[in-house]
């Protein structure tokens, strides 16, 4: 933690507020359907919840960024996620990502 923030990764900084609305009671969050991810999906997951770009993630995982688009369609689908936000919700109460 610095400057009030907690970081979970060198790519990418959550504040006060950010884990707030994260942790937000009462918020809607499918938590329901992670297995049916792709081994893929599952991979990547977690590096775009972490703020890794399309580009980054492709060169972490060895695909194209095109790939990593798809990957990222598929999940959001599959989770029925809207938005960046319920997607990092998600990671954490899956303990796919680490504070």
């Amino acid at each position: 933690m610095a400057n009030g923030c907690n970081y979970l990764d060198s790519n990418i900084i959550i504040s006060k507020a950010d884990l707030k609305q994260i942790n937000a009671d009462g918020a809607h969050v499918n938590l329901q359907g992670y297995n049916a991810l792709s081994k893929r999906e599952k991979e990547v997951f977690p590096l775009v919840a972490l703020g890794y770009s399309n580009k980054e993630i492709s060169e972490k995982l060895f695909i194209s960024t095109k790939t990593v688009e798809a990957h990222k369609a598929n999940i959001t689908r599959k989770l029925h996620l809207h938005n960046h936000v319920e997607l990092v919700r998600y990671a954490v109460h899956h303990h796919l990502i680490d504070f």
